[in-house]
C-alpha cells in the first residue's frame, strides 16, 4: 500500500503543478472533484499503510497551501484559488477517514487468517 500512495503521490505533483488541463464545458466542479480526490486518495493510502497520520495530515496541508502559493505566483499557466484549497483540504480529511477504515480492514483480515491458538486444551 505505501508504493500506492508514493505513486498517488507522484501523480497529485503532476496534476498540480503539470500544465493544466483543457477547460471542460461541464456544469460539474470536475477541477474541485479532481482536487479532493487528488489528495484523498494519496492520504488514505499512506495512513492505511499505517505512516503516522499526523506526519500524514501535516505534509499533506503543506502540499495543499504551497501548491496553491506556487500556482499563484509561479506558474503563468495556472492560477491559486482559494477554493482548490478547500477542496484539498476536504480531501484531506476523506483520506484520513478512508485510511483508517483501510487499517481497520488489514486488521481483521489479519487476525481471521491468523487466529489465536486454542487456549482451551491442556
Amino acid at each position: 500500500m505505501l508504493a500506492l500512495g508514493i505513486a498517488a503521490f507522484i501523480v497529485q505533483c503532476y496534476g498540480l503543478y503539470g500544465p493544466p488541463g483543457p477547460p471542460s464545458d461541464s456544469t460539474l466542479p470536475i477541477d474541485k472533484i479532481a482536487h479532493l480526490g487528488g489528495f484523498a486518495v494519496p492520504v488514505a493510502l499512506f495512513v492505511g499503510a499505517r505512516v503516522s497520520i499526523g506526519w500524514v495530515c501535516g505534509l499533506a496541508v503543506v502540499q495543499a497551501v504551497a501548491s496553491e502559493l506556487v500556482q499563484w505566483r509561479f506558474l503563468p499557466q495556472r492560477s491559486g484559488d482559494p477554493l482548490d484549497l478547500l477542496a484539498d483540504l476536504l480531501g484531506i480529511g476523506i483520506g484520513v477517514l478512508v485510511g483508517l477504515l483501510l487499517r481497520r480492514m488489514a486488521r481483521r483480515a489479519r487476525s481471521v487468517s491468523d487466529p489465536a491458538p486454542d487456549r482451551s486444551t491442556p
